[in-house]
């Protein structure tokens, strides 16, 4: 059901961008990101107040058409990401980079190691996750 499914996915950003504004002067960082507040203060009631009106549209929405509730998983969103992980490792490898570029011998020895090791720790990743995800389901059952 397209409605369903479109406003479903406006609900997760809005919470999304509610709890972004709920967090005070918050900074993220890893090692290559960071990711700092840039919302004046004073703007913030306004937007948690639009994103409420908005939220209080969809649950109407929700009741008027009778939409269903999805259930989603945390080892959803990881297989999700773990996707995401795999395909962007797979393209850093050298070979695959040449496409942007040719990289020297030395880059491509130095670099190759470094991905190799990622994707042996990427697939521990996810056999570990898919295993916790089928003891999950046992236990439901």
């Amino acid at each position: 059901m397209a409605l369903e499914t479109g406003l479903r996915l406006v609900e997760k950003h809005l919470r999304s961008m509610k709890d972004t504004l709920e967090q005070d002067g918050h900074v993220k960082e890893g090692i290559l990101y960071r990711t700092r507040c840039d919302i004046r203060s004073s703007e913030k009631p306004g937007m948690l107040q639009s994103i409420g009106t908005m939220l209080e549209e969809i649950a109407l929405m929700k009741k008027e058409f009778s939409l269903g509730t999805q259930e989603d998983t945390d080892g959803m969103h990881m297989l999700g990401s773990l996707t995401e992980v795999w395909v962007t490792l797979e393209e850093l490898r050298p070979d695959a980079l040449r496409g942007f570029g040719r990289l020297s011998e030395a880059s491509t020895r130095r670099l190759e190691p470094h991905v190799l090791r990622m994707l042996q720790s990427y697939h521990q990743l996810s056999e570990a996750l898919q295993n916790s995800r089928e003891d999950q389901s046992s236990l439901e059952s």
